[in-house]
């Protein structure tokens, strides 16, 4: 569905692995543009933006997702990676319990902040960890 991103610190890259179809039938839309991906070919985008995707084909389209955090936002670095995060692990809880889809909307955004408190506080013990 079209969505904002969490954050405007974000630049989404998006690289072709395995199409399976060309624009319209893939495709992504970020604000009035639309275009299709092509195998090994990478799509960029602020996501702070309206965006959509779709694959109206019958096969599975694979497309690696990397988020570049520019140098100019270093200092919010934890504070994005927390809210990305944040909100990729609520996704993953909502589509996969199903319960969840049971709690009422005024609580989602409770949610979401709990899981981004969360990673707020475990980012920066893991990195710690990571180097012991």
């Amino acid at each position: 569905l079209p969505h904002y991103g969490d954050t405007n610190g974000i630049i989404r890259c998006h690289l072709g692995l395995d199409i399976p179809a060309s624009h319209p039938i893939c495709g992504i839309r970020v604000g009035r543009e639309e275009q299709g991906w092509a195998n090994g070919e990478l799509t960029l985008f602020t996501e702070a933006h309206l965006h959509t995707t779709w694959n109206h084909s019958s096969k599975k389209r694979y497309v690696l997702v990397v988020d570049i955090v520019p140098e100019f936002f270093s200092e919010d670095r934890l504070e994005i990676c927390s809210k990305v995060l944040g909100a990729q692990t609520f996704n993953y809880f909502e589509k996969r319990i199903p319960v969840f889809k049971k709690i009422p909307d005024s609580m989602l955004g409770g949610i979401h902040q709990l899981l981004t408190l969360l990673w707020r506080c475990y980012l920066p013990i893991q990195r710690r960890l990571k180097f012991l």
